[in-house]
Order: structure tokens, then C-alpha cells, then sequence
């Protein structure tokens, strides 16, 4: 197996069990510091917004992506803030200008944040924060076109791991005892030549 496919095998096996840790210490915390079990949610999101990418050869043009399903875990902190994590799986493409290159694009990773609530009341809960998006890279089929449409000239496949700034601002309802509804906005700026977007997300927490 290329060392690729094994790090890309390493980062979905991490992301699962990163996932199942939160899950498993959650209610244990909870109950140490006095909230109440219940408080853990898990939810999912679907998620758009425009992508484009920091390559080596120049930025590309923006793309357009709907990611229907995120999995997410959420759990209040005692300072009155809630985490947040957020796994997730897209697949898109570049088309290639003469400017830019065109490329096919699989990207696996979780976001992990902080979120605070600045203002809420029964029925309005709006929310603030930032974190940290980690996750691993494949670009595939990186190519240059000419002035005519025509392949110029084509390039190495890339992979890498990433870090990413995230923030956030969201607005959240209880449409229930027992679930909740939101939108999210988030900016994703890349350290380094990786994936930044402008997404906006519907998603729904339950517990």
C-alpha cells in the first residue's frame, strides 16, 4: 500500500477514535463537575459554501460544494461555553484556467472548537467562537491549460496534512426537550497550501 493510502487509512482510524473518546468521557465529566448527564448531544450538519485552494502553481478559482452529512458531538464546558466536534468527508473539483490549476480534491478531517454564548434567552441563542480544523489532503489530476482550452501541461498528485483556523458564529433554537436546531457560519483559513471556504451550515443536535 503507498504510504499515502496508509496515512490517509491512519487520519479516518484517528478521527473515529477521536470521536468515540469524546463520546465515552463526556457524561464521566459531566457528572465530576456537577452538570447533568443529559447534556451531551450528537447531531449531524449539511454543509455549503464556496472552496478553493492554495496551491503551489496559484490559487485556484472558487468552487462550489454541498456536504449533506457531518457528524457532530457537542457538550457544555463549566465555564458556561461548549465544545465542539465536527468530522467530515468531501470530494470536489478545480476546473483549470490559465491562471490557475485545475486538480480533484478528497479531504478528510475534524474540526475541534470553542463556542460561546454572548447573548441568548428561551428562544434566541447566538453563539461565537474559533478552533482548529486537522485534517489530511489528496489532490489528484493537477493540470494546466493553455490560452486555447487545451492541456498545457500536467502535474504531480500532492497529499498532506493540515491545520486550519476556523471561526464561527451561529445562531441555535430548542425545537424540543430532546433536540436542537442551528445555522452556522464559518470561515476556514489554512496554514499553509491547503483548502480555505466561507461555508454555511443547517444542522441538529439531539441527546
Amino acid at each position: 500500500m503507498a504510504l499515502s493510502k496508509k496515512l490517509f487509512v491512519f487520519v479516518k482510524l484517528s478521527l473515529c477514535l477521536q470521536l468515540l473518546f469524546f463520546c465515552m468521557v463526556s457524561n464521566s465529566f459531566a457528572s465530576a463537575v456537577g452538570l447533568p448527564q443529559s447534556t451531551l448531544k450528537y447531531g449531524f450538519a449539511t454543509q455549503a459554501g464556496y472552496y478553493s485552494v492554495k496551491d503551489p502553481e496559484g490559487t485556484t478559482d472558487q468552487a462550489f460544494l454541498v456536504q449533506p452529512f457531518n457528524f457532530i458531538v457537542s457538550d457544555w464546558l463549566p465555564n458556561g461555553s461548549k465544545y465542539w466536534v465536527e468530522a467530515y468527508y468531501s470530494s470536489l473539483a478545480f476546473d483549470a484556467e490559465t491562471d490557475s490549476v485545475g486538480q480533484q480534491v478528497q479531504h478528510l478531517g475534524s474540526k475541534l472548537g470553542l463556542l460561546y454564548n454572548f447573548s441568548a434567552n428561551r428562544y434566541w441563542h447566538p453563539w461565537a467562537g474559533a478552533g482548529m480544523d486537522l485534517s489530511y489532503t489528496k489532490y489528484s489530476k493537477r493540470h494546466l491549460i493553455n490560452e486555447y482550452g487545451y492541456l498545457a501541461k500536467r502535474l504531480d498528485n500532492r497529499s498532506n496534512a493540515n491545520v486550519a483556523l476556523l471561526l464561527n458564529i451561529a445562531a441555535q433554537w430548542q425545537a424540543s426537550s430532546t433536540w436542537q436546531s442551528g445555522l452556522k457560519a464559518e470561515y476556514r483559513m489554512p496554514i499553509g497550501q491547503n483548502l480555505q471556504s466561507m461555508t454555511m451550515s443547517v444542522y441538529f443536535l439531539f441527546r
